[in-house]
């Protein structure tokens, strides 16, 4: 009765929403008013995080797009969802607890860009396209078929941490992202007292050493010099996940 009773009004709030935002929006464009069940779920469209639902993603091209909602706790959830040109469309997701399993034992892959084609991991084909799949920490046989081709390459899983694996036409071999675009728990590095999440700010003093970067953001700090990264951290519930890259920087 409260989730229908929530819909109802999350499409008032729509229905404000497209009046306010919409006016002014460029032609061909919309919107995605994005709610879950919880609340409080990383939003990622077409690859890039967009904050926590509920949450209204605006100036958006006609046509499909693909979200996936991502929260401690619970199982990720994903879908495409298509844009009408002047519209907010409203997309609500009851999130299912994910099944307990040992802390630390299991990576999640994320394959990216593969409609058209066919991916296999290990020889068993991913039938569920970019939803999100665990699988044990390792080296793991990635096969790609498309337009009669098929690439062959590799992917490593590290424990409790997404990998992204970008199987798009545009590069001539599909190869897994870099260790840098692979996101992981900070107080998996840092003990939950040297670190403090203020806002979208995320500030860490840990031996000796101070960082500062933003949920959001590809630019930080380490130790007063500022840097550049090629992914943004982001909040999975109440935890910040950073770029391993960045936390392999931090002292052991």
């Amino acid at each position: 009765m409260g989730w229908k009773l929530g819909s109802k009004l999350g499409a008032l709030c729509v229905a404000v929403i497209a009046a306010a935002c919409l006016g002014d929006a460029a032609p061909g464009h919309g919107a995605i008013y994005v709610t879950s069940l919880p609340p409080g779920a990383a939003v990622w469209l077409d690859g890039a995080y967009m904050g926590n639902t509920p949450v209204l993603v605006d100036g958006l091209p006609a046509g499909s797009h693909s979200v996936l909602l991502i929260r401690a706790g619970w199982r990720p959830q994903s879908s495409t969802v298509g844009v009408a040109a002047g519209q907010v469309v409203p997309w609500s997701i009851r999130l299912a607890p994910a099944t307990a399993r040992p802390a630390g034992e299991d990576g999640t892959l994320l394959v990216r860009n593969a409609v058209g084609a066919r991916v296999f991991v290990d020889g068993i084909e991913l039938h569920d396209g970019g939803q999100p799949r665990d699988l044990r920490p390792g080296v793991h046989i990635m096969t790609v078929e498309r337009n009669n081709r098929k690439t062959i390459t590799t992917v490593q899983i590290f424990p409790q941490t997404l990998t992204a694996f970008d199987v798009s036409e545009r590069a001539a071999v599909p190869i897994a992202e870099p260790v840098g675009n692979q996101l992981a728990p900070l107080d998996a590095y840092v003990p939950s007292g040297d670190f403090v999440v203020n806002g979208s700010d995320i500030i860490v003093h840990y031996k000796g050493v101070e960082l500062q970067c933003a949920v959001g953001s590809l630019t930080y700090v380490f130790n007063g010099k500022a840097g550049s990264l090629s992914v943004a951290p982001v909040m999975v519930g109440n935890r910040p996940f950073l770029p391993v890259v960045l936390l392999e920087r931090l002292p052991k």
